[in-house]
C-alpha cells in the first residue's frame, strides 16, 4: 500500500490525500501511481518535499514524476535498514550487540550534521576511536565484524557517490 499525505494550509494540519494498493514495489508500479496521482490533483498542488523509505524504485519514480522536488527519507526506515544490515551480518548477537548499538548511535548523530565536511570529520573520528585505537576493547572477531558493518553503512549511506547519501540529512 502506498499513501500520500498533504499539508492543508487553511487548517494547518497534515491530512491523508491518496492511497494506492499495489501488487509489487517495482518501478513501473510507482510510476503508474505517481502518474495517476498527478492526473487526479490540480496543478496547484505543491509537490515540494517527499518523505519516503529507502526503496530505490520509489525514489527514482519520485525523481522522474516530480522533478525538482526535495526527497527526504524517513529516519525510522534509515535506522531499520541499519539494524537489518547488522542482523544479516550477525551483529545482533549478545557478544557484539552492545558495540553495534554504539556504532549505530554514532551514525545517528552523523545524519544530523548538515555540513558534509563536519560530518566527514566526525565519522573519521568515530573510525579512529573505535577501530584504530580500539577504545571499545573489541576482540579480533568483534573488530572484524563491526568494521565490515561500518564500511558497508559508510559505502551505502554516507559516501558521496552513493545514491542514498543525498536523502539522509534530517536537520
Amino acid at each position: 500500500m502506498f499513501s500520500a499525505i498533504t499539508f492543508d494550509e487553511i487548517s494547518g494540519l497534515y491530512v491523508p490525500a491518496f492511497w494506492a494498493l499495489m501488487n509489487s514495489k517495482k518501478r513501473h508500479m510507482y510510476d503508474s501511481v505517481f502518474s495517476n496521482l498527478k492526473s487526479l490533483v490540480s496543478n496547484e498542488m505543491k509537490t515540494e518535499i517527499f518523505y519516503g523509505d529507502f526503496e530505490t524504485a520509489n525514489l527514482l519514480s519520485i525523481e522522474k514524476n516530480f522533478p525538482g522536488s526535495q526527497i527526504k527519507c524517513c529516519y525510522f526506515h534509515l535506522l531499520q535498514a541499519w539494524w537489518r544490515t547488522a542482523n544479516k551480518m550477525g551483529l545482533k548477537q549478545n557478544n557484539v550487540k552492545f558495540f553495534t548499538r554504539i556504532v549505530i548511535e554514532n551514525f545517528k548523530i552523523a545524519v544530523h550534521i548538515k555540513e558534509k565536511t563536519m560530518r566527514s570529520k566526525f565519522l573519521n573520528n568515530v573510525n579512529k576511536v573505535i577501530f584504530e585505537e580500539n577504545k571499545l576493547k573489541l576482540d579480533e572477531f568483534q573488530m572484524k565484524q563491526l568494521k565490515q558493518f561500518y564500511k558497508s553503512v559508510m559505502r551505502t549511506y554516507f559516501d558521496d557517490h552513493s545514491y542514498f547519501s543525498k536523502f539522509i540529512n534530517h536537520r
